[in-house]
């Protein structure tokens, strides 16, 4: 009775250690886990700061585009001002040729313009494509690492899981 009762004891006590140790490796587990979250987490925030500094310089342009509009109003007004003081000094025929003259003009202003606005517009979108699919690599990428650690830690898990179970 002494001899199996020492051996229920060793055969408890090594269970005792086998429990333990599996303990202290879930333990490390989770804290690993835990740094990689909080790893990411960071990323994300750098992610999330990297975007907001780029909708700044979207906003940025889009003040400036506002800015240069209203310029341009304001010198078209200028333009006009001037151009109908001068029209009305003129003789009738400088009047017509003037007139031919400013017609011409504001056509070709007018087409320059929406060449420019078209051009800026253009710009803007194929900078925001760029933006976007850097971000979307970005994250795709960080999508995939972490999804592949993550199957790496499950495997890791579960293998110790079934050895400690064996």
């Amino acid at each position: 009775a002494v001899v199996s009762t020492q051996s229920t004891g060793k055969r408890c006590e090594q269970t005792l250690v086998e429990q333990t140790n599996t303990l202290k490796r879930m333990r490390a587990m989770e804290e690993t886990n835990r740094l990689e979250k909080h790893g990411l987490e960071n990323k994300i925030e750098e992610f999330r700061l990297k975007v907001t500094g780029l909708q700044e310089e979207v906003d940025k342009n889009k003040e400036l585009y506002v800015t240069l509009s209203q310029e341009k109003e304001i010198l078209k007004k200028d333009y006009d001002k001037r151009l109908d003081n001068f029209q009305q000094r003129a003789s009738d025929e400088v009047l017509t040729q003037l007139r031919d003259v400013k017609a011409r003009c504001d056509e070709e202003r007018e087409q320059m313009l929406i060449q420019k606005e078209e051009d800026m517009l253009m710009s803007f979108a194929e900078e925001r494509q760029q933006i976007e699919a850097r971000i979307h690599t970005q994250l795709t990428q960080e999508f995939e690492k972490r999804l592949e650690s993550e199957i790496e830690n499950s495997q890791k898990h579960w293998s110790g899981s079934t050895n400690v179970s064996s």
